[in-house]
């Protein structure tokens, strides 16, 4: 009714409900196969300081957990006039095994992720043309190329191929501390807005 624009943000890989059992969805709980980890080695992994802490995000390896994030962002446009998708890739930046043992990625989990990006790009702009207003695709990632490498995401990459229109960089934990000028840099110069 005040022509302000509605953006969905989805954080795809949160794990707040490792903390809180009614926060875990049916889906979550008959799936524990999607899950990076299990609560039994979390428990012996020596804290919140340990990735292996973080048991409940989920394992991008599995195509169900792709297909099932997907069709909650194909709902979401379909259902509700919103002017953008805000992928928040930051909370938690933890999508394969490797990361568990603080390694990166591989490239072929790297490929996955992008393969991801693809889906939610090609859903925003079916679903924008069929209601005849463009749908923003829009990422939060962390804050460097290098930790986005680390996790996963080819970010460069992304931009490159056009799979991005708006990039929200980095948590806010420690504001005007983080090194967000490289990002910033690489999606200006390919004319993507950067909100930090």
């Amino acid at each position: 009714q005040h022509d302000f624009e509605v953006v969905y943000s989805h954080r795809i890989n949160d794990i707040h409900n490792q903390f809180l059992e009614v926060e875990r969805s049916t889906w979550f709980r008959e799936h524990p196969d999607y899950w990076l980890n299990t609560p039994e080695d979390a428990a012996q992994a020596g804290g919140a300081n340990s990735p292996r802490h973080w048991w409940s995000a989920l394992d991008f390896e599995k195509p169900q957990v792709l297909v099932h994030l997907w069709n909650i962002q194909r709902e979401i446009c379909g259902r509700y006039d919103v002017d953008g998708v805000d992928t928040d890739y930051f909370r938690s930046p933890m999508f394969f095994r490797p990361n568990l043992d603080y390694r990166p990625a591989t490239l072929a989990q790297t490929a996955i992720l992008t393969r991801f990006q693809r889906g939610l790009r090609a859903i925003h702009m079916a679903a924008g043309s069929a209601r005849g207003k463009p749908i923003l695709t829009m990422v939060r990632v962390p804050a460097t190329i290098g930790c986005c490498r680390h996790v996963g995401i080819d970010i460069a990459g992304w931009i490159d191929e056009g799979l991005v229109d708006v990039l929200t960089v980095g948590g806010g934990y420690v504001p005007f501390t983080e090194p967000l000028g490289e990002l910033a840099d690489l999606a200006h110069r390919a004319g993507i807005p950067v909100y930090g």
